[in-house]
């Protein structure tokens, strides 16, 4: 019962975040990439499509397509002008500042600094484990070691006979 309401809660906070993703992703609006350290560009809207291009945090890029009902879009890097798709959830309409010793500027709220300050890092992590010694994380741990490459993973989709999409507005 407890493994059910923990991946109810995460449903939960990941519709929340959906529902209130940036108003501004709509084609020809500039604007930053937040959500991720780095993240890879991709041929088509789908985690396992071919990667065309990678961005970093701050990156600027110009919304190309923003399909309705899709958590992709098509960008385009503003710096070299490379094109892919990436997840909508990573982007604001902040422009974020870069500045000397790797500090950054934007125009966050507070709360904005403390939802984002409670990142799942080892901490949290340990935390939680301490507050749900019932459940066994072995197979968690050991399942976040695995490599694959996009290849075997579309294979292993393929063979699976699950659908991958195509990306795009369809």
């Amino acid at each position: 019962m407890k493994t059910f309401r923990i991946i109810l809660m995460g449903i939960l906070i990941s519709l929340v975040l959906y529902a209130t993703a940036d108003a501004a992703i709509k084609p020809g609006n500039e604007m930053s990439v937040e959500g991720a350290k780095s993240t890879a560009m991709r041929k088509i809207a789908n985690p396992f499509g071919e990667i065309t291009g990678t961005l970093d945090y701050g990156d600027r890029v110009t919304i190309l397509e923003a399909p309705s009902g899709q958590s992709w879009v098509r960008v385009r890097r503003n710096s070299d002008r490379r094109e892919g798709w990436i997840r909508a959830d990573i982007l604001t309409s902040k422009k974020i500042v870069l500045t000397a010793g790797g500090a950054t500027g934007t125009s966050v709220s507070s709360g904005e600094l403390a939802i984002a300050g409670k990142g799942f890092n080892k901490e949290v992590e340990g935390n939680f484990k301490a507050q749900h010694k019932d459940i066994d994380f072995t197979w968690v741990d050991r399942m976040t070691t695995f490599k694959y490459d996009a290849k075997t993973l579309a294979k292993f989709l393929t063979d699976g006979g699950l659908n991958t999409g195509q990306g795009g507005a369809q």
